[in-house]
């Protein structure tokens, strides 16, 4: 099979140029050993006596030249390409890209005598007998026909290849002859892009809360990677998109600040960065009631986060009094109550500041809150001093009367075994019990017979005989005058 003109012409050329010994040269097959015999005459006509050398056709002995005798002058290796191509026209990075072509292999033979008359003829040889080499993107891969002359292979384009138009070239080899042809097709390049949501509309997450990562354009059906301060995984769906929900733990929270995403899905990789930030803390005490010296008091409130009002467990309280500290940590409702916290007995009645502040991890710390405390007086009135006025009828009515400091207080328990407590008003006297011989009403013990005048009084009863007897302090009995021990209640007189 021939696949060009030229050995055609070449021999056109060839016979046009031995036309004048062909008329010389007698066509008689018993032509003269001095014009041509042996390899003589066969090495006189070879067009190419450089280049080849012609193969004997008849003996050495031989005296005539057999113009019906041809041997081979020259051989012309031919092949071909019939066909190349890729197998579509644009391709992403990751992409397969498949290419696939014939080859055709042949050989052109010229044919001359020894009077320089020539032919051609054309052998068929297997394909399998050459080469083919594809160069694509940089990389050339060698190939071997088959019997056919088919010829395919593949090429996964590289994640990192730019968009661009590019084109395989494959060549085929066949001793000395050679042949290319050319495919062209695209390269699209992946343009991944990350877009970050957050709970909120503050453009920031907070912790308790979390964001959502969202792609598009990447690499389709294939796990994608995610790193922020721990590691995720995602796979992108067919169109090249992904969605992942990123929680902002509330324990061990991230730091506030700017933190980044990277992203990676094969060699691509992308980062985006988002913002995390702090609620402050915000702490309320409860109105404290008034304390008296010494007294104890609790502290309670509760803790909330600026911004969203909720109230916050788990965050630390310390509260200050008088130069000391008491922690105590809210519960699931925000709240906190502290140990009962005792006053200095020596403290001065008036109003005294309480502070309280909280913290927790993954919020600001709060500011001081105040509460006010106001401190009154203790009222103490343990002993009672008793004055006795002599010339009071027997059988009269005695009333003990208190005076009571200023200053809200507890009344004070003044007639043990009563069922009540006297109400009483600050600053002002009132009868705390009536005591006499018909009644025998107990006022408590520790009463001194001493007494000062305009302080407490007891306005006694006619005495049987003021000279030989008195009162027993006690329970307001007659006794005799000097006697240790009263006769009617047993109670020890001082």
């Amino acid at each position: 099979m021939r696949f060009s003109t030229r050995p055609l012409s070449r021999i056109v050329f060839i016979l046009v140029l031995l036309a004048p010994l062909v008329l010389i040269l007698p066509p008689q097959s018993n032509a003269s050993p001095t014009v041509c015999g042996g390899k003589t005459c066969n090495l006189q006509y070879n067009p190419y006596p450089t280049q080849y050398t012609p193969t004997e056709i008849f003996t050495q002995t031989s005296q005539a030249c057999d113009p019906q005798a041809y041997f081979i002058a020259n051989v012309y290796d031919e092949v071909k390409i019939s066909t190349f191509e890729v197998e579509k026209t644009s391709y992403r990075p990751g992409e397969s890209l498949t290419y696939s072509g014939t080859v055709q292999v042949g050989e052109d033979l010229l044919y001359v005598n020894c009077y320089g008359q020539g032919y051609t003829d054309t052998q068929e040889v297997s394909p399998t007998q050459s080469a083919v080499q594809v160069q694509l993107l940089g990389g050339k891969f060698s190939l071997t026909p088959s019997s056919g002359g088919s010829f395919s292979g593949s090429y996964t384009i590289p994640f990192t290849e730019p968009s661009g138009n590019y084109t395989a070239v494959a060549t085929a080899t066949f001793r000395t002859a050679s042949d290319s042809a050319s495919a062209s097709f695209q390269v699209v390049a992946y343009k991944p892009i990350l877009n970050i949501t957050y709970a909120t509309s503050a453009n920031a997450a907070f912790p308790g809360e979390n964001i959502v990562l969202e792609g598009d354009g990447w690499i389709p059906n294939m796990v994608i990677a995610v790193y922020v301060d721990d590691n995720f995984t995602t796979t992108s769906d067919s169109t090249g998109h992904f969605t992942l929900t990123i929680p902002i733990p509330e324990v061990q929270p991230f730091q506030e600040g700017i933190h980044n995403i990277t992203v990676t899905q094969a060699n691509l990789i992308m980062v985006q960065s988002f913002t995390v930030k702090y609620h402050d803390l915000a702490v309320a005490l409860d109105n404290l009631a008034p304390v008296a010296q010494g007294d104890e008091f609790v502290a309670s409130g509760n803790v909330t986060a600026t911004g969203t009002g909720k109230t916050v467990a788990a965050a630390n309280v310390t509260v200050f009094f008088l130069g000391k500290q008491y922690s105590v940590i809210t519960g699931s409702n925000g709240t906190f109550k502290t140990d009962p916290i005792p006053t200095d007995s020596s403290i001065k009645p008036g109003s005294y500041s309480i502070l309280a502040n909280a913290t927790r991890s993954g919020f600001r710390p709060s500011q001081n809150a105040v509460q006010e405390l106001t401190v009154i007086p203790k009222l103490n009135i343990a002993e009672v001093s008793v004055a006795v006025v002599s010339g009071v009828a027997v059988g009269a009515a005695l009333a003990l009367r208190v005076k009571i400091p200023k200053g809200p207080s507890k009344p004070p328990s003044l007639t043990p075994g009563t069922t009540s407590q006297p109400s009483v008003t600050p600053g002002s006297e009132q009868v705390v019990a009536k005591v006499g011989p018909a009644t025998r009403t107990r006022i408590g013990p520790g009463l001194s017979k001493s007494a000062q005048a305009g302080d407490r009084q007891i306005q006694p009863g006619p005495l049987i005989d003021p000279r030989t007897s008195e009162f027993c302090i006690h329970c307001g009995a007659n006794i005799a005058r000097g006697s240790k021990n009263c006769p009617d209640c047993g109670i020890r007189l001082r």
